[in-house]
């Protein structure tokens, strides 16, 4: 008798085992087939470590952060989602379709950056990648639907607290993650 209810338990550890195993694999499998982004919620340059390698910089009071001289007074920075590069830099088999966009690139008064985009490649994905550099996931395609204003910190959010107007014609996704960010907006 004490044999035979003894045989049960080694196939019931087995099958707690493999249950554990296939959990742990699934936890695996979703963390990191769906990370979750952990971007800078603000700029963290008031912390000093920036200080010795501009040292012909000055410092803003109010935030801390390096302000060099400005080389230019006015920025015009245009992204186009979905342009092929072939209508301004050409190919072999045809001249580029817009000549006086080539042409600033190659005087040197644009210039120009192609940027291949990994999947998923819908629009809100791509812009948190383009303006804060984080890393798109798969979870962010369902999040695309119901897009909210971002938290973390971007270049667009460096130009609003550094009081520079800016301008925004597209897309409504820009509209809905940076509101209040441009002074004009056309969706």
């Amino acid at each position: 008798m004490l044999g035979s209810s003894a045989e049960p338990l080694p196939s019931l550890q087995y099958a707690v085992f493999v249950l554990l195993v296939q959990a742990l694999g699934v936890l695996v499998f979703v963390l990191s087939f769906f990370p979750s982004t952990s971007g800078w919620k603000q700029s963290r340059c008031g912390d000093g470590e920036f200080h010795s390698i501009w040292e012909n910089s000055t410092r803003d009071e109010f935030s801390g952060c390096r302000s060099d001289l400005a080389q230019y007074d006015r920025l015009v920075m245009m992204v186009v989602d979905g342009l092929p590069s072939e209508l301004v830099v050409g190919n072999a088999e045809k001249p580029p379709g817009m000549p006086f966009t080539t042409s600033l690139v190659h005087n040197g008064s644009a210039v120009g950056f192609k940027l291949i985009a990994e999947t998923p490649t819908v629009t809100l994905p791509r812009i948190k990648a383009l303006t804060s550099g984080t890393i798109a996931s798969f979870l962010d395609v369902v999040y695309n639907f119901a897009a909210s204003a971002s938290e973390e910190d971007s270049w667009l959010r460096q130009m609003r607290r550094c009081g520079w107007p800016m301008v925004m014609h597209g897309d409504k996704t820009w509209a809905k993650l940076f509101p209040n960010h441009f002074l004009r907006q056309n969706v």
